[in-house]
């Protein structure tokens, strides 16, 4: 193995039962960001041919939450020792899952060119069979980051990235018809760049923790920095500008701004609302009394469930296990609880994330979605009125009313 790749990737997890023809598939599912190495095929098996001429084949296993689903990749000709390290998820919409894989030395991961990008189509919206494409390679700036990357359906547009800085940012478009990447400059207005500087940055910072796919007629695009604030990007509007919403100030004000947010916090589009939710460091102890803990239990890695039904998802470990536990925070019950792959588990960071792929895959006959999450056109952002639910916080924001609190 190479020193990049962990072993347990060679050993991808025996469950994924929801591609059973008795089994009804979930409407979303956490997936997890990093590939298993495997030949294992079902109905979402798909296949193309990577920059240098050898079959890659990509295959989802969704599995019913608090489960977290995986998928596998199998490079014909190519042991997982030649790859950099294990391929990845880098943004996930609607239908389809944008992947990174790079093949090569890990000394060379330096190299951006070395890097390839394959969006993978479930077939179950179109009824046909799912497929997956190799991209052309964006240019050696684009992509810096992984976790900066929004996916976009559209029969003129794909996917798109803002870098960070101070107030100034770059939007790169993929055009899916042409099948070239376009970039745009566009900045934050001053004056909301003067209403919410930050001290400590002597200036306006944002660094995106995470980006949310809005949609609508304009083809709104959320990028998030949970410690801050929101730029909001329409990509389908002629001049489109960038218009900022600031986040609910921190619970836990002492945090360390340059904390990875991720581990106490996690916002969410759930029907027609954003949703925020926070962890807090310890319970409130406003009597006096004594509180329970677990020496070696940590718990983070919130995450919002996309069903209207105030579940989060956490990540908990003790020594070297790990599991997944579901937790009703309106009625305060524990609600479902599943081992996860400790062995490629970093502490607390993030390994998961909210993907509505498996409403769409096209699985063994019989299998029915339990929902639908295609999200009509919304606006953002209004009130927000928070909730406290033991030692977390849930903030319901209502999207509706966006153009009475943001000047376009």
């Amino acid at each position: 193995m190479g020193d990049t790749l962990h072993p347990g990737s060679l050993h991808p997890p025996t469950y994924g039962d929801a591609d059973r023809a008795d089994s009804t598939r979930p409407d979303w599912i956490l997936l997890d960001f990093r590939a298993y190495f495997a030949d294992r095929r079902n109905a979402t098996n798909a296949a193309c041919k990577t920059r240098n001429g050898k079959e890659i084949q990509v295959t989802f296993f969704p599995a019913h939450r608090p489960r977290v689903s995986y998928f596998c990749v199998h490079c014909h000709g190519v042991e997982p020792s030649g790859f950099m390290w294990e391929p990845k998820v880098i943004a996930t919409g609607g239908d389809f899952v944008l992947l990174c894989v790079s093949i090569g030395h890990h000394y060379a991961m330096v190299y951006l060119t070395l890097h390839e990008y394959y969006v993978y189509r479930a077939g179950g919206s179109t009824g046909g069979p799912p497929s997956l494409e190799l991209l052309p390679h964006p240019d050696l700036y684009y992509f810096r980051g992984l976790q900066i990357i929004a996916a976009l359906r559209d029969d003129s547009s794909g996917f798109f990235r803002g870098s960070s800085g101070f107030g100034q940012y770059d939007i790169i478009l993929f055009h899916s018809e042409d099948k070239v990447w376009t970039a745009k400059d566009v900045f934050v207005p001053p004056e909301q760049q003067q209403q919410h500087c930050s001290i400590e940055e002597e200036g306006f910072w944002h660094k995106t923790s995470k980006v949310i796919t809005i949609g609508g007629k304009h083809g709104t695009m959320a990028f998030v920095d949970l410690w801050n604030g929101i730029l909001l990007y329409d990509v389908f509007r002629e001049d489109p500008k960038l218009r900022y919403v600031p986040m609910p100030p921190q619970l836990y004000p002492s945090r360390k701004p340059n904390a990875a947010p991720s581990i106490t916090r996690d916002i969410a589009i759930v029907k027609d609302r954003i949703k925020l939710v926070e962890l807090l460091k310890r319970l409130p102890d406003d009597e006096g009394k004594p509180q329970m803990s677990l020496e070696r239990l940590f718990i983070g890695h919130p995450t919002i469930s996309l069903d209207d039904n105030d579940i989060v998802y956490f990540m908990t470990t003790v020594e070297n296990k790990a599991w997944v536990i579901a937790v009703d925070m309106r009625y305060k019950m524990l609600q479902g609880v599943a081992e996860f792959g400790s062995e490629r588990t970093f502490g607390i960071a993030p390994t998961y994330t909210q993907s509505g792929i498996s409403e769409h895959l096209n699985m063994s006959p019989g299998t029915e979605s339990k929902g639908n999450l295609k999200r009509p056109g919304m606006q953002l952002f209004g009130s927000c009125s928070k909730k406290h639910f033991g030692n977390s916080s849930v903030a319901d924001v209502d999207v509706e009313a966006a153009d009475d609190m943001i000047t376009v």
